[in-house]
Order: C-alpha cells, then sequence, then structure tokens
C-alpha cells in the first residue's frame, strides 16, 4: 500500500509547537519543543527534540525527531519520520525536501 493510500485510510495527526521557548536537552545547543495537537492545545502530549539541520539556499532548517506520549506507557514512542518545523507546523521532512530542495 503506498503511503498516499495509507494517508487517506488512517490521517495522521499532526503538531504544533506549545511554545517556541525550548528547554535545554542533555546536549548543549540541542533543545526540545514541548508539542500538542491542535484539537487538545493546551496539554502537551510529547517533545520534539532537535536532532539536525538542513541548509535550503541560504535558509537553515532544524530537523527533529517527535516523541509521543502513549496512553498506557511509561515512556514515550518516537515517531519513525524526521521533521521540520514550518510555518508554525511540523511537517514530515521527506514529503517537504520533495518539494522545497529541487
Amino acid at each position: 500500500m503506498k503511503k498516499e493510500e495509507r494517508q487517506q485510510l488512517h490521517p495522521q495527526p499532526y503538531y504544533i509547537p506549545l511554545f517556541l521557548h525550548s528547554t535545554k536537552g542533555h546536549e548543549v545547543g540541542k533543545p526540545r519543543l514541548l508539542i500538542v495537537t491542535p484539537t487538545v492545545p493546551d496539554q502537551a502530549c510529547g517533545k520534539a527534540h532537535r536532532i539536525g539541520r538542513v541548509r535550503v539556499q541560504s535558509t537553515v532548517f532544524p530537523l527533529y525527531r517527535l516523541h509521543i506520549a502513549v496512553e498506557g506507557r511509561p515512556d514515550q514512542a518516537m515517531l519513525p519520520d524526521l521533521f521540520v518545523l514550518v510555518n508554525g507546523c511540523f511537517v514530515e521532512y521527506a514529503d517537504w525536501s520533495a518539494t522545497n530542495m529541487s
């Protein structure tokens, strides 16, 4: 099944930062952002960990891994994709780069 077909059957929620003030992670310069879904904007559902960056022309975009709280589990699940923050919303890097890197 293609990715587009999976997304039509099971639309993936999207995530936004709760606030843009970061909490420092265990490494200097690797901030974490609390994230929320638009349906519950006042309750954090996970964290976005900045893991690197990508340059497009003269602009640098941070790359993130999203860690989402899973009900009934003490730890968080890491989503398998990389994400960039575009216009206040986390977007899958693979989809974003297909249109912005060419």
